[in-house]
């Protein structure tokens, strides 16, 4: 079973991630606000109290956050960010809005860790994301 972990889990993320669960994925979801994990948990998901742990195992890492910044803690935190326990043969997958500054620091980072990167921000809002119709 492709094994999925999911950073970020506002508005948008928890509905993408809910779509994952119920499409039989095995997902590992964090978030800043533990609380928001409640329910994917319910549904099935795994809950991790890091990115770091959250990406352990992973063959795929999606991140939907709130700005540059958050992404940047998320990935490169040095205590906590995710990269550094990311699998070389994983796939990272940056969804949230960013610069495109931030964008190119972030995939020099993962090309330096050996890890695939797609940047893959998305359009739609909240109905979209619930009906996994986001492009």
């Amino acid at each position: 079973m492709t094994k999925i972990a999911f950073l970020g889990l506002g508005a948008m993320g928890s509905r993408m991630a809910l779509n994952l669960v119920k499409a039989g994925y095995a997902l590992t979801v964090w978030n800043r606000t533990a609380s928001a994990c409640d329910e994917l948990v319910a549904a099935g998901a795994k809950a991790a109290s890091t990115p770091r742990e959250a990406v352990q195992g992973a063959e795929f890492v999606i991140s939907m956050v709130r700005d540059d910044e958050a992404s940047r803690q998320v990935w490169l935190d040095d205590k906590t960010g995710a990269l550094a326990a990311l699998a070389k043969n994983a796939v990272a997958v940056e969804s949230s809005t960013l610069t495109p500054d931030w964008i190119h620091e972030l995939s020099t980072a993962m090309q330096i860790h050996g890890t695939a990167f797609l940047e893959a921000p998305v359009s739609g809002s909240r109905p979209q994301a619930a009906q996994g119709q986001l492009i």
